[in-house]
């Protein structure tokens, strides 16, 4: 399973404590750094609801899946912004596989539990039903808004809390490409992919080699430290997903996929098998590098 379920709702785990999410090896997670980044997504947001609208809104799809909803959470964190689901708080119970991986990442504190009327809505989020638009439009009439989208390429109009106003200014999709939004920077569109959590994984990646090398031109950072390993291992797990667990059988996966994921364990400790002898990329058998790769996850 992409992670295991805890036994009883107690998420606040001592310094030290090891969890085993993805594989046979454990990830250990601080508790300076099962806090500290959450508690930006949240001070953020509410920053954003009190009108600092120069903020991000990283926002994925309006099917809410969990690669939309990890992909929106790694994007608001790299743009320092804000991580928003597109629908109302009290649906997000009803996604079960996402509902199981932020409860075993800290995001839902058992003191939280029942506190917004709704059994799972944990404040680091940003739903639809907590914008309203009759305070929130500018005197203009326009929205003033930036918006990073993920899982998607096109501003869904039909949300109440974007309008002509919003700026999209980033995007992360694996969707095909149609063309909208063309200013977006960055605007990372692969439709090969088979997860958006993959584009942003990669960028996490790179902030975790600028602050291991001390090299600021790799990036163009938000953050004054390596990204949590909370959110690799969340990313990954949203990666592993989409991609049927690498399954060669279904193939729901591309090159890039699999580096990204591979990647990830590296940071992560993640237990694999041994690199093959010999591996070389410049292999002019691709389908050979791809089992190799595979063979290592």
């Amino acid at each position: 399973s992409l992670c295991s379920r805890p036994t009883r709702r107690d998420t606040t785990r001592p310094a030290g404590t090891t969890i085993r999410p993805l594989t046979r090896t454990a990830v250990t997670v601080t508790a300076a750094m099962s806090t500290t980044w959450r508690s930006s997504l949240v001070s953020r947001k509410e920053a954003w609801l009190g009108g600092d609208k120069s903020l991000v809104v990283a926002v994925g799809n309006s099917g809410g899946d969990l690669d939309t909803i990890v992909s929106s959470i790694a994007a608001a964190h790299l743009l320092g912004g804000v991580a928003m689901v597109p629908f109302p708080r009290a649906e997000l119970a009803l996604r079960r596989d996402a509902v199981a991986l932020l409860e075993f990442y800290g995001f839902f504190p058992q003191a939280r539990e029942g506190a917004t009327g709704s059994p799972f809505a944990p404040p680091e989020l940003l739903y639809a039903d907590d914008v309203r638009t009759d305070v929130d439009v500018d005197v203009d009439g326009s929205y003033g808004r930036k918006v990073a989208l993920t899982d998607h390429n096109v501003l869904d109009r039909r949300l109440p809390h974007f309008g002509a106003g919003a700026d999209v200014v980033a995007i992360f999709d694996h969707h095909a490409d149609e063309g909208a939004h063309s200013d977006a920077l960055p605007r990372d569109v692969d439709p090969g992919a088979g997860s958006a959590s993959t584009l942003l994984g990669e960028r996490l990646l790179m902030e975790v080699k600028k602050h291991k090398a001390k090299n600021a031109n790799v990036i163009k950072s938000y953050t004054d430290a390596s990204p949590p390993e909370e959110l690799l291992a969340m990313v990954a797990a949203a990666i592993a997903l989409d991609a049927r667990g690498f399954d060669p059988a279904q193939k729901k996966y591309s090159r890039r996929d699999i580096r990204v994921a591979d990647g990830l364990f590296d940071v992560l400790g993640v237990d694999k098998k041994p690199p093959p002898a010999e591996e070389n990329d410049d292999d002019d058998d691709e389908a050979k590098i791809e089992a190799k790769l595979v063979d290592r996850l």
